[in-house]
C-alpha cells in the first residue's frame, strides 16, 4: 500500500510537510522517535532503513479491572511466543509505575512478577520487543485490590 502523509507543527509555526508513497497506513511518536505502521509490521523512520522492522509494541487499553478501588499488580501471565528481551511496561493513571523483562520460556506460558509500586486506579499494560515480532494469545493480570483505604494510617 502506498499513502500520503501530512505533517502539521502545531507550536504555532503551522508549517505542513507532506510525504508521497510511503508505504504506512499511520504513524506515532515514542520515545522522540517516529514509527510507520503497516501491514507487515512497525518500522522506524529516520535512522536506519524505513524496510527494516525495528519495534513491536502492543499497548493495552486503561482498565480498572470492574473494581471500585484502587489495586496493585502481583504479576502477568502472558500465553505466546515472546522474544528474548521482551519487555513489560505497567502504567497505572498514566504514570509509569515498572518495567519488567519477560522470562524465557519454551512452554508458551510466561509469568512476570512486578514491585510493590505497581498500584493505582486504571492499570495499562504495554509490550516491547526490539527488532522481533511476538504473539500474544493471552494475558491475565492478577491484581490485588487495595480498598478505599490505601495510604492512610
Amino acid at each position: 500500500m502506498s499513502g500520503l502523509a501530512l505533517s502539521m507543527a502545531l507550536d504555532g509555526g503551522q508549517a505542513v510537510s507532506q510525504y508521497l508513497d510511503w508505504p504506512f497506513d499511520g504513524f506515532f511518536t515514542l520515545d522522540g522517535e517516529t514509527y510507520g505502521v503497516s501491514e507487515t509490521g512497525l518500522y522506524r523512520i529516520g535512522g536506519q532503513a524505513a524496510d527494516t522492522p525495528s519495534l513491536s509494541l502492543i499497548r493495552l487499553p486503561a482498565t480498572d479491572g470492574g473494581r471500585p478501588g484502587e489495586s496493585r499488580l502481583e504479576c502477568v501471565e502472558i500465553g505466546g511466543r515472546l522474544p528474548e528481551g521482551l519487555t513489560m511496561r505497567v502504567w497505572y493513571d498514566g504514570i509509569l509505575k515498572g518495567t519488567y523483562e519477560a522470562p524465557n520460556s519454551q512452554a508458551g506460558q510466561h509469568t512476570i512478577y512486578v514491585g510493590r509500586n505497581c498500584c493505582g486506579r486504571y492499570l495499562e499494560l504495554e509490550f516491547v520487543a526490539h527488532g522481533e515480532h511476538f504473539e500474544i494469545m493471552s494475558i491475565m493480570a492478577e491484581c490485588q485490590e487495595l480498598g478505599r483505604r490505601r495510604g492512610r494510617r
